[in-house]
Order: structure tokens, then C-alpha cells, then sequence
């Protein structure tokens, strides 16, 4: 990565001390406490602010604009939202698209003493989006904008930057905004760097408790208690622990209570008493358990079973890049399989890209409307219809053969064939459609091939047959495999609805984030893990096959791969969204 900041000696009294640091270009997060020092910093890299003694070098690159910082106090008092965006817009593009995207269309009239903080935070992260700069600085981005809409803000910044190439360096103090991400984090606390690097290496190599909090709930456990427990002393995450029954367990349940996402349970043994919390499900008290703790956590990188983990008998047969839209290049999101063998490429510039085997483009259309976001599935029926989840429009959009719209079905709301944020699609043994929705309301329903609804299936929850983002979907044999994606997992279900299992039982695979999931021709399971940059190879038993990638953006690494299928030819294509690309491989050739 290219060096963009450096920052030596700097000092700014009563704020900040930076002996010796380095920003590379990317996407960079800055954590710590409230009076840390994150603002402080941002400054100084803007210029806004200019220390008391040392240095901060820049180095960045051409563009419309070199260097955009994002505030909402830096808004022109004077300038309606619109002008806002229409007088740092390059000419061709068109600002009122942002405006949408970010839900202030019905305020391009207002100015900033009318809008509210969390309008005016939207505003100056449009303003700062429409200018195309090469390096956006963000303080908080969206602090004050809650729930839903704040979740499609920063889907549409996250978008933004992967299509424009923009590196970025932002604030938070959210986790969920920074693991699976940023590629390199700055850790403050009392005006002091406390901890610099790659995201992945403080999530799994923390140096003390107090700088691994920052990324998320952990337990601590001493080397006495680790001993008594028979774990490693140190950090445990939540993702990296599962407590099941067994009667010749070392451990007693003392109380056990479900805490949302995150059971918390207390447990003693050799007369010692811990609390872990953990993704497994809340056990009665009284009985024994053993506590497995695994390597491969939440969004870690490849981590765990070394030289001694299986690798695919696989290599890319060809990587290609969509082609550019309005001089921009776009990512790629979902994949499917067309009638015909083919595959169907949805990507960030609202595209279905449909491809012949040898990965030509045959044809393309676009969805209905795409500014409040991109979709993220599509399914083929059996009569050439396209089905696509249009995630950000709560809602179906059914195409016919040649791509023309046929029908729009569903809407907002929690009913029968009303959806949050639908994304995966699959057809079962009878032609009947399945999608899997989340964003609060976490289910998979099932219509019939006129789109009638048949039936609704599981919860939020991490319970077995409760989901947390059901993702991506596929038939294979007699049932439907889902990829619970926060759950770390992938459950089955049966056509009619009933639950059928974890994959693997009670040892399920390891896997981070599992996004895309497609079956093979002989029944095996490919699975695109987004927080790990992989594709995992597993059997029907859930047993782990091979493996394939890395996170990176070289050849033979992947970048939060979003979506994976299966073509006519048993090829496996992957949605490599981080890094713009297609990447087609052979499993087991």
C-alpha cells in the first residue's frame, strides 16, 4: 500500500502526542474512547489544525479533488442541501442520485440551520461523496442517524469508495463499522497512539483486555482460571467459543442467559467460577458442559488450522473486472445461474450481467431503479423468469426471459410477502421460490411459482431454526441450505418448511461470515466467507473439504467476497466484491 500520511513528533498540548505514525492509503479507522483524540487526529491530517511541534506529511493522489474531510459543521450556512452537492459535483454527474441514496431528496430546498443533526451528518457525507475526492476523512459519520437508515448510509459510502477507488480514514466507535471494513486501524486512548495495525491482527492477538475491548465484547481469563477450565488464558471472543451439554464435562452451568446475540453463562469447575459469553444456545443450570474454543473467529483472516487445513485442488481459470459505468467500476454482488448453464452477474451499478461459460458478456439490463441501494440475489425459474431480491425496495422484481420487467410483488412490513431487507433467493425440487430476508424480522419465505405465498419460516435469534441475516440460499437434493451469515453458520430446512439441522451437528464448520453459498454437481457445498476472504469446500456432513483464498487483493486472494455460484460446467464463480472482480475456479479438478 502507498504511504499517505506520516506524522512525527507531533505534538498538540492537552490533546495529542504522536511520536511515529504512518497512514497508507485504503481504508483506515481510528478508535478510542470520547476525548481520546480521534477528532484531534482527523485534523491534523486535514490541515484544519496544525500541531504545536513536529510534523504531517501527505502524500496523496490526483483526482477531481485531492483531500475531502466530512463534518456537519463545516456546511455553508447560506447553501440549500442541493447546492451543497451541485457545486462540488464534477460535471456529467448527478447530484440528486446522492441525495436519494442518502434519504435527504425531500430536504433539497432546506438549508443547514433547518436540518437536524443527523441530516446535516448525511449532508456533509454527501457533499464529500459527490465531490470524488481521492481521500475522504469522516469524524463519526452517521452518529446520529439511527437504525435502518443508518445502515443504508453506510452501505452507500461503503459502495461509493469501492467504485470510485477513494481511500478513506474515518472515526468510530462502533466495531460492526470497522471489522470486516478497514484494513488497518489506529487505537487512541489519552491522547496517545495505544495500538496501530492490521484490523484482524487486534481482533485476534489483543495485547491486554482494556485494547481488546475496542473491538467488541471479550472475556479475559486469567492463566489460574484457563487452567481450571482447561483454555488458553487470555482473550476468548464470542465467536470463538461453544459451550454444549456432555455429562463427562469439566464444567457446571451455574445460570445461563440469552442476551440477544450473545448468550452470557457462568460456569464453574475446580472451584473456580468465570462467565463467558458465546453464539451457542442458553443451557439449563446444573448441568455439564465442555467449553470448545476455536481459532477461526468472527472475521479473522484465514486463521487456525495452518498447513496442517485442507486446500481446493482449485486455481482461478479466469479473473475479469465488470465493465466500467460512466467511467466507474463497479462491483460485483450477487451470482446466479441462468437457465442455460450460464451465469447472472448483479452488480453495484444496479446491473444483471449475464455471462456465456467462457465468461463473455452475452446481455445486460438494468434493475427498475437502484439509488436507495443495490440488490443482492437472484433465482431462475424453471420457465427462463428471473426472480431478484431488490433488497433496498423491500420487495420482488420478476423479469421475463428478455430481461423486461414482469411484476413487482411485496412491500415494507413483517407480514406474508411484505419483507425488510431481502437478499437471497433459491428454487426447490417443485419450482417454488424461496427468499431469505433480515433487518430485525429474520426469516425465509416461500411462494409458489405465480408468486403466491406458501409459508414463513424461522426467527431472529441464534437458536437452532432462528437466524441472524440469512444471506445466501441453495437447493441441493431434498432441502434448502441457508447461509446464517452472524451466526457463523448454515442451517438446513426441508420444502415444507421444518427444521432440519445445523450443518455438521454439533461440531458445525468453522467459517467467518458466510455470504454466498452454491452446491456443486456431486452435492458438496461451496461457501464464500466474506470476513475471511476464503471459499470453503464442504460436505453434505458438514466435514471441511478444502479451502481456497486469502484475504487480499493479489492473485489468489479474495476481499469480502459477497456471493458465490455454480455454472453449467461445474465451474464455481465468485463474487469478489472488495476488489471489483470475478474470479472463476475449478473445485476438485
Amino acid at each position: 500500500m502507498v504511504e499517505r500520511f506520516r506524522l512525527s513528533g507531533v505534538q498538540v498540548p492537552g490533546r495529542l502526542a504522536c511520536a511515529e505514525l504512518i497512514i497508507a492509503s485504503g481504508i483506515t479507522a481510528i478508535m478510542g474512547p470520547s476525548g481520546a483524540g480521534k477528532s484531534t487526529l482527523c485534523a491534523l491530517l486535514t490541515g484544519l489544525l496544525a500541531p504545536a511541534s513536529g510534523s504531517v506529511n501527505r502524500s496523496l493522489r490526483a483526482a477531481p479533488l485531492p483531500l475531502f474531510v466530512a463534518s456537519g459543521d463545516s456546511l455553508w450556512p447560506h447553501a440549500t442541501v442541493a447546492e451543497h452537492l451541485r457545486l462540488v459535483t464534477p460535471q456529467g454527474d448527478d447530484p440528486r442520485v446522492l441525495l436519494t441514496e442518502l434519504g435527504l431528496d425531500h430536504r433539497s430546498a432546506a438549508k443547514p440551520g433547518q436540518l437536524s443533526t443527523g441530516e446535516r451528518e448525511r449532508l456533509a457525507v454527501a457533499r464529500a461523496l459527490a465531490a470524488r475526492a481521492g481521500l475522504l476523512v469522516l469524524d463519526e459519520p452517521f452518529a446520529h442517524v439511527d437504525g435502518a437508515l443508518a445502515e443504508r448510509c453506510w452501505e452507500v459510502l461503503w459502495a461509493r469508495i469501492a467504485a470510485d477507488g477513494t481511500d478513506l480514514v474515518y472515526t468510530s466507535h462502533d466495531p460492526e463499522r470497522v471489522i470486516g471494513r478497514a484494513e488497518a486501524l489506529i487505537v487512541l486512548a489519552k491522547g496517545q497512539v495505544a495500538w496501530t495495525g492490521a484490523v484482524e491482527a487486534l481482533y485476534r492477538n489483543p495485547p491486554d483486555e482494556a485494547t481488546a475491548r475496542v473491538l467488541g465484547p471479550v472475556d479475559w481469563l486469567s492463566s489460574e482460571d484457563a487452567a481450571a477450565f482447561g483454555l488458553a488464558a487470555g482473550c476468548l471472543r464470542p465467536e470463538g467459543v461453544r459451550i454444549s451439554a456432555d455429562p463427562i464435562g469439566v464444567a457446571t452451568v451455574q445460570a445461563s442467559r440469552c442476551h440477544g446475540a450473545v448468550t452470557v453463562t457462568t460456569l464453574t469447575a475446580q472451584d473456580r467460577t468465570i462467565s463467558l459469553r458465546h453464539r451457542s444456545p442458553a443451557l439449563a443450570a446444573g448441568v455439564r458442559v465442555v467449553i470448545q474454543t476455536t481459532l477461526a473467529l468472527l472475521l479473522m483472516i484465514a486463521v487456525g488450522c495452518g498447513d496442517a487445513e485442507p486446500k481446493l485442488a482449485a486455481a482461478p481459470t479466469k479473473t475479469w473486472m465488470l465493465s466500467p459505468v460512466a467511467g466507474n467500476q463497479p462491483s460485483p454482488r450477487g451470482v446466479g445461474r441462468a437457465l442455460d448453464g450460464g451465469m447472472l452477474i448483479l452488480d453495484t451499478a444496479g446491473r444483471i450481467v449475464d455471462h456465456g461459460l467462457d465468461g463473455t458478456v452475452r446481455r445486460q439490463w438494468t434493475m427498475p431503479v437502484w439509488d436507495a441501494g443495490r440488490p443482492e440475489g437472484i433465482a431462475t425459474l424453471t420457465d427462463g423468469r428471473m426472480v431478484v431480491a431488490d433488497t433496498h425496495y423491500h420487495r420482488l422484481v420478476w423479469f421475463a426471459p428478455d430481461g423486461s420487467v414482469a411484476q413487482l410483488t411485496g412491500s415494507e412490513g413483517d407480514g406474508p410477502n411484505q419483507f425488510r431487507w431481502p437478499v437471497g433467493t433459491a428454487t426447490d425440487g417443485d419450482g417454488n421460490l424461496w427468499i431469505s430476508e433480515y433487518g430485525g424480522n429474520d426469516r425465509l419465505q416461500q411462494f409458489a411459482p405465480d408468486g403466491r405465498h406458501l409459508r414463513s419460516v424461522g426467527t431472529f435469534g441464534t437458536g437452532p431454526g432462528q437466524f441472524q441475516r440469512p444471506q445466501s440460499l441453495v437447493w441441493s437434493g431434498d432441502r434448502l441450505f441457508v447461509a446464517d451469515t452472524m451466526n457463523n453458520r448454515v442451517q438446513m430446512v426441508g420444502k415444507d418448511g421444518t427444521f432440519l439441522g445445523v450443518l455438521g451437528g454439533e461440531h458445525p464448520p468453522e467459517l467467518a461470515f458466510p455470504y454466498g453459498i452454491a452446491a456443486l454437481p456431486d452435492g458438496t457445498l461451496v461457501v464464500a466467507e466474506y470476513a475471511a476472504g476464503r471459499l470453503t469446500h464442504l460436505g453434505r456432513d458438514g466435514a471441511v473439504l478444502g479451502r481456497y483464498g486469502s484475504q487480499g487483493r493479489g492473485d489468489g486472494e479474495l476481499t469480502t467476497p459477497w456471493g458465490c455460484g455454480v455454472a453449467g460446467d461445474g465451474s464455481v464463480w465468485i463474487a469478489d466484491t472488495g476488489n471489483r472482480r470475478i474470479v472463476r475456479l475449478m473445485v476438485g479438478k
